[in-house]
């Protein structure tokens, strides 16, 4: 005798979406996989990973969705609409960005030298609302939709090995901007022109920063500094700089952005 099932038409339609819905696991899944092969079974003997590499500015743009993937030799592979691509697919860190991560690039003084100015900084901020800052020429400064990791990682690889540099100072000088209020003027030399051009042909090269070398010994304007304050500084010949930073920015001039300064990384420059 044949058996007649009656299912409540409302669990039936959970059912079949749940259903639908597993499907599309599924084949989201087979795709990862055929990726997986893909990538790895290219006939190059370049692996996947520095293939993506060697075009990097092919992947990482924040715009990349939906877009052609080249792997390992010949074979190309699209993604459906909506999938993120990342040269380092099992590494989210690695991940374009939406939003723009600004930074810049320092270029400090060797031990000495640093607590010259650390004490130059910290006798013109007195009594002052300017908080206290490391005082370092600024080689760069860019923006990237690279995450945080993936820049320091192009930081560390573009100068891994640099050698210290020495700079003549011209004197000291005011100026009218917040961030070049009052500061020693440095004299460019072909090593610091390449630490600054390497900056920005490796972190940000459509960046439109305009190399100035110089020392600040004090951020604001001018209603920041209180009427019977004096600032100064010794005259100083040279300094020996052996270390470049990579530094946090922002796009406020203010003593809030100054505050807010973080190092990301930091490479040591051989003697």
């Amino acid at each position: 005798m044949p058996i007649t099932l009656f299912i409540n038409p409302k669990i039936a339609h959970v059912i079949c979406a749940n259903i639908k819905k597993l499907i599309k696991i599924i084949q989201y899944y087979c795709l990862f996989l055929i990726f997986i092969c893909v990538t790895s079974c290219g006939e190059s003997s370049t692996s996947p990973i520095d293939k993506i590499q060697e075009t990097e500015s092919q992947y990482f743009t924040p715009t990349l969705t939906a877009k052609t993937l080249a792997s390992a030799g010949s074979t190309q592979l699209t993604l459906f609409s909506g999938t993120r691509i990342s040269r380092y697919l099992n590494h989210p860190e690695f991940f374009p960005t939406e939003t723009a991560l600004p930074f810049c690039v320092w270029l400090s003084p060797d031990t000495e030298g640093q607590a010259t100015l650390d004490a130059i900084v910290k006798e013109n901020i007195e009594e002052t609302s300017c908080p206290f800052f490391d005082a370092h020429i600024t080689l760069f400064c860019g923006n990237t939709h690279l995450p945080k990791q993936a820049l320091i990682n192009q930081f560390t690889t573009a100068f891994a090995n640099n050698d210290s540099t020495q700079a003549d100072i011209i004197g000291t000088q005011w100026g009218t901007d917040f961030f070049k209020r009052f500061y020693y003027q440095m004299e460019n030399n072909t090593q610091l022109q390449n630490l600054s051009n390497t900056s920005k042909s490796t972190l940000d090269s459509d960046a439109t920063y305009s190399f100035d070398p110089h020392i600040s010994l004090f951020y604001g304007n001018d209603s920041d500094i209180p009427e019977n304050k004096v600032l100064a500084a010794p005259h100083l010949n040279s300094l020996t700089f052996n270390q470049i930073r990579l530094m946090s920015d922002c796009a406020n001039e203010t003593y809030t952005c100054v505050a807010s300064w973080e190092e990301y990384a930091s490479i040591s420059l051989n003697e």
